[in-house]
């Protein structure tokens, strides 16, 4: 089984996101490593920037998780479910 890593911080604080993305951020964002690949998933505002900057293979709209921030409903384990349930619709055949 591949190894899975989940990190959510803001790189501007965080020297282990930063050090694993080289993306600059004050706002905390999910960073996921699976096996070798790297993903970050950015906010609507960011994306454009994270694509340029960030030193990962894949950038992804927040989607769920953001919509689950304005209503202020996620703390760290909600945002692990809805990654979860992201990773679970990537791995599935005709995702």
């Amino acid at each position: 089984m591949t190894e899975a890593r989940l990190i959510i911080a803001a790189s501007a604080r965080d020297a282990d996101v930063f050090y694993a993305t080289r993306f600059l951020a004050p706002d905390p964002f999910p960073f996921i490593q699976v096996g070798t690949e790297r993903i970050i998933m950015a906010s609507d505002l960011e994306l454009g920037r994270a694509k340029k900057q960030a030193a990962v293979e894949r950038v992804l709209i927040e989607g769920d998780l953001s919509r689950a921030k304005r209503k202020k409903v996620v703390d760290k384990m909600a945002a692990a479910y809805i990654l979860q349930g992201f990773m679970d619709r990537e791995r599935s055949p005709g995702a």
